[in-house]
């Protein structure tokens, strides 16, 4: 299944942090899988704003070259909005892409069991967050009649 990144993210902190052995070997497997490479780290650019995790969501292309506009640093201290303008200025030059795409994981029936009952339990608590319910949508609707 393709996760984004804040599903992704959402679904780590999904996972049980105990269980017995056979579970607990799955589950780091799991984890290991849902983290984040160190090529997507650097181009999400993880960081806490107050209380809140960020990143950088997109990332401008240049069309003719396919690689990230380099605007230079001094450039960027000038007009923080540069990018947007740029991109906003002459969209057949430069676009949007996502910073990480969708990334394709595969999620076993045992972890995908306690994901689910995570999810079911958060919905009888009335506990489920907004970044909960597309999981919940995806997940635990599609195992239901």
């Amino acid at each position: 299944m393709k996760f984004s990144v804040l599903e992704r993210i959402v679904l780590s902190q999904l996972l049980p942090e105990k269980g017995n052995y056979a579970n607990m070997k799955l589950l780091r497997k799991a984890k290991e899988n849902l983290s984040f490479t160190e090529e997507e780290n650097k181009l999400l650019m993880f960081r806490l704003v107050g209380n809140n995790q960020v990143w950088n969501g997109t990332i401008a292309i240049d069309k003719a070259t396919g690689k990230p506009v380099d605007v230079a640093p001094e450039d960027l201290k000038k007009d923080p909005d540069i990018v947007r303008k740029m991109v906003e200025e002459d969209p057949d030059a430069f676009e949007y892409k996502p910073s990480v795409e969708d990334k394709d994981i595969v999620i076993g029936d045992v972890v995908l069991k306690m994901i689910v009952d995570a999810l079911k339990g958060l919905d009888k608590q009335e506990a489920l967050m907004h970044d909960h319910v597309p999981l919940y949508d995806r997940l635990v609707k599609r195992k239901s009649p």
